[in-house]
C-alpha cells in the first residue's frame, strides 16, 4: 500500500520499511533474543499433582534451563488437570471451559505437557486453547507414545520405567525371594503403571509367584503386604487413588507400605529414595527437567521442532539406599558396578580422618594463638589504663595552666565578697562599741555577710570543681547551662580585659551526653582564646559572640566567635595539633586537648576564618536519646 502514495517521499517511505521490519518475525525474534520487546510464554500443563515432589524437582531445573537457554524475557503459566486422583471424564469439560476463558486473546508459544494425561488433553485442544504453539512433553513412557500421533510440532523427552531392570536388580539383592508383590493404585494413571510392570514381569513368570495387590482401599493394600512370607519381595509402583476412590500422594502411601512390609520394597522413581525403597533402576529428575528445559529453550530461540523431534529417553541407573539395605541385611557387595548409594553413614573417623587430624592442629595453632592474643590483650589494656591516666592527668594540668591565666580576675572575685564582709565586720564593731546597737542595723550588716560569704563560696566552688581531679563520668548535660556557667567562672577575667562577651543561645537544644568538666574545659579554652584574639582590638570593639544552636542530625553545635585578626588559612589546618601556637608563651595544648575531648564524645572540632577580620570555633555534638518516660501504674484502691 505504501508503493502507491508517492507523495509521502522517501522518508516516508523509510520510515514504513523500518516499521515493517519491527513487526517482522525475524525482527521480533532479535528483540527477543536481545532480552527486549515481548516475553514468550510457555504454559505448564500438569496431568497429575504439580506439587508431588518429582514434578516439583522436574519443573525446577527445567525453568533454570529455560532460563539459561533463552535469553530474552519468559513468562510462565501453570496449569494443572489433576488427572491422576481424579477421573479424566469428570474434570476434562470444566478445565476446557476455564482455560478457554483464561488464554483467550494470549499468545502462547510452548506447552509444556507433564504426563501422558496432559501429553493428549494439549494435542486434542491445542488448535482452541493454545493456536500455534508447540509442545514439549516429559513423563511419558515410550510404550504410551507409539500408540499416539504427535505430529511435527510436538516433540519431548521420554521416560523409561525400569520395572524389568528394577526386578532383576531386586532378585540379585534378595536371591532367595520366591514371591513377588506388586503394589498399585486404582487411577489411570496407576492402571499405566501396572500395564508397564506387568509387560516386564512376564519374563520371570516361571521363576516367581506374582500377587498384584491392584485397585484395593488403601487399608486392604497395607493388609495384603503386610501378611507376605519371608522369600517375598515387593516392588511399588504408585497410588494416586485406591479402590475406595480416595486421592493419595504416592510417596507417602509408600511410607506406610515400607513400614508394614515384613520385606524390602523396591521402586522405578528417584523420589522414593528415602523413604522407604531399597534401591531400584531410576532416571533423574534433574536430568529430565534439565533436557525438557533445553528443549523449550530452543524452540523459544526460532528453532523448527520438526528439525529437533522425540529425544531418547533419559538413562536410568542403579541407585539404592543403605540404610534400607542395613536394614534387611543386605550386603553392598551384592550391588552392581557403579550403583549410587545414597544416605551412607560413614564414621566420623573413617571419613574425616585427616581433616579430624587437621583440625586438631588448627585447634592448638589457636589455642596457641588465643593464649598470645590474651597475654596481649591484657598489655594492651594496661598500655590503654595508662595512656587514659596520662591522658587525665594532662587536662587536668591544662586546666590548672589555663586558670593560671586568671589568676588576677580569680583573685578579684574573691576579694571583692572578702572585702565586702570586712567592711560589714568593721561597721558592726563600731555599732557595738557605741552602745547603741540597733536590732534592724544589726541584721542588715549579718545578712550582707552571709550574701557575700555565700558569694565567695560558689566563686570557690566553681573553681574547685573545674581543678579538682576526676574520673570520667558521662552524664545528660544542658549544653547552654554548661556553657553558661563557665561564663560565669569567666564573668571577673572578662570585666578585667574589657571584652563584650554576648551570647546566643537556641533554647530548643536537646541534651548531650558526656562530662561536665571537661565539656566545660573546651568552652573555657575557646572563649579565653577569643578574648586573647581581641585584645590589641581598640577597647569598646572587644566583641565575642558564644551561641548554640541545633544541628540537621539532631546535635548540638557550640560556636565562639570574635573580632580579632583572624588566622591565616595555613594555620587552619595546624590550629588542633600538638604544640602549634601562635601565642608568643603558649604551649600549644589547648585546642590539641579540645579536640581530643570532643572526639571522645563522638563529635567534631574546627575552625573557620577569613584569614582578615574575626575567626569562629565550632565543635559539635551528637544528641542523647531521650529519656524514657516513667510508666504509670494504677493501683486498686
Amino acid at each position: 500500500m505504501l508503493l502507491h502514495r508517492p507523495k509521502a517521499g522517501v522518508a516516508a517511505t523509510v520510515l514504513a520499511f523500518l516499521v515493517a521490519f519491527a513487526l517482522s518475525p525475524t525482527a521480533a525474534f532479535a528483540q527477543a533474543r536481545d532480552g527486549v520487546g515481548e516475553a514468550r510464554r510457555v504454559v505448564v500443563l500438569n496431568g497429575t499433582d504439580p506439587y508431588l515432589p518429582a514434578f516439583i524437582a522436574i519443573d525446577g531445573a527445567l525453568r533454570v534451563a529455560v532460563r539459561a537457554g533463552h535469553p530474552g524475557p519468559t513468562e510462565f503459566y501453570a496449569e494443572t488437570l489433576d488427572m491422576g486422583r481424579f477421573p479424566r471424564t469428570l474434570l476434562e469439560n470444566d478445565v476446557l471451559a476455564l482455560l478457554r476463558k483464561k488464554y483467550r486473546g494470549l499468545k502462547v508459544d510452548v506447552v509444556v505437557a507433564v504426563e501422558t494425561a496432559a501429553l493428549d488433553f494439549a494435542q486434542r485442544h491445542r488448535a482452541e486453547l493454545w493456536p500455534g504453539a508447540a509442545i514439549v512433553f516429559h513423563s511419558v513412557p515410550p510404550d504410551a507414545l507409539r500408540a499416539r500421533r504427535l505430529g511435527p510440532r510436538t516433540i519431548g523427552v521420554p521416560v523409561r520405567l525400569e520395572f524389568g531392570p528394577t526386578l532383576e536388580l531386586a532378585l540379585k539383592l534378595k536371591p532367595a525371594a520366591r514371591r513377588l508383590a506388586v503394589v498399585v493404585g486404582a487411577s489411570e494413571i496407576d492402571r499405566r503403571f501396572e500395564s508397564l510392570a506387568r509387560a516386564a514381569i512376564e519374563r520371570h513368570a516361571g521363576r516367581l509367584e506374582v500377587e498384584y495387590v491392584a485397585g484395593l482401599p488403601l487399608a486392604d493394600s497395607l493388609a495384603a503386604v503386610r501378611a507376605l512370607p519371608a522369600d517375598a519381595i515387593v516392588v511399588y509402583a504408585a497410588m494416586f487413588r485406591d479402590g475406595a476412590g480416595v486421592p493419595l500422594v504416592p510417596r507417602d502411601v509408600l511410607t506406610r507400605i515400607a513400614a508394614a512390609s515384613p520385606v524390602p520394597v523396591f521402586g522405578v522413581f528417584e523420589t522414593y529414595l528415602g523413604h522407604g525403597i531399597a534401591a531400584g533402576s531410576i532416571a533423574s529428575y534433574e536430568a529430565q527437567g534439565r533436557r525438557a528445559g533445553e528443549l523449550v529453550a530452543r524452540l523459544l530461540n526460532g528453532e523448527d521442532p520438526a528439525a529437533i523431534g522425540v529425544q531418547a529417553p533419559v538413562a536410568p541407573g542403579c541407585i539404592a539406599d543403605w540404610r534400607q539395605l542395613r536394614r534387611w541385611g543386605i550386603g553392598e557387595a551384592l550391588l552392581p558396578e557403579n550403583c549410587a548409594l545414597r544416605f551412607r553413614e560413614v564414621g566420623a573417623w573413617e571419613q574425616y580422618r585427616w581433616q579430624i587430624l587437621a583440625v586438631l592442629a588448627v585447634i592448638l595453632a589457636q589455642a596457641a594463638l588465643i593464649a598470645a592474643l590474651l597475654v596481649q590483650h591484657a598489655r594492651r589494656r594496661r598500655a590503654e589504663l595508662a595512656l587514659q591516666r596520662h591522658r587525665g592527668e594532662l587536662f587536668h594540668a591544662a586546666r590548672l595552666a589555663t586558670m593560671g591565666e586568671l589568676t588576677a580576675s580569680i583573685a578579684h572575685e574573691v576579694n571583692q565578697p572578702l572585702g565586702a564582709i570586712l567592711a560589714n565586720v568593721d561597721a558592726a564593731d563600731m555599732l557595738l562599741e557605741s552602745g547603741n546597737v540597733p536590732r534592724e542595723a544589726l541584721r542588715e550588716i549579718l545578712a550582707d555577710v552571709r550574701r557575700d560569704d555565700l558569694r565567695a563560696s560558689e566563686v570557690i566552688r566553681r573553681l574547685r570543681a573545674l581543678l579538682a581531679k576526676h574520673e570520667t563520668a558521662h552524664e545528660r548535660l544542658d549544653i547552654n547551662a554548661t556553657t553558661a556557667e563557665v561564663l560565669r567562672l569567666l564573668a571577673a577575667e572578662v570585666r578585667r580585659r574589657g571584652v563584650d562577651v554576648t551570647t546566643e543561645f537556641d533554647p530548643q537544644l536537646p541534651a548531650v551526653l558526656g562530662d561536665r568538666v571537661q565539656l566545660q574545659q573546651v568552652v573555657l579554652n575557646l572563649i579565653v582564646n577569643a578574648m586573647d584574639a581581641v585584645a590589641d582590638v581598640t577597647a569598646g570593639r572587644r566583641r565575642v559572640l558564644v551561641s548554640t544552636r541545633l544541628t540537621p542530625d539532631g546535635g548540638v553545635a557550640v560556636a565562639v566567635s570574635d573580632r580579632g585578626p583572624g588566622i591565616a588559612a595555613e594555620r587552619i589546618e595546624k590550629l588542633f595539633e600538638s604544640f602549634f601556637t601562635t601565642k608568643p608563651r603558649g604551649m600549644g595544648l589547648g585546642l590539641s586537648i579540645a579536640r581530643t575531648i570532643v572526639e571522645a564524645h563522638g563529635g567534631r572540632i574546627w575552625a573557620e576564618s577569613d584569614g582578615r577580620s574575626g575567626a569562629t570555633l565550632r565543635f559539635t555534638l551528637p544528641g542523647a536519646e531521650p529519656a524514657a518516660e516513667p510508666v504509670l501504674v494504677e493501683r486498686p484502691t
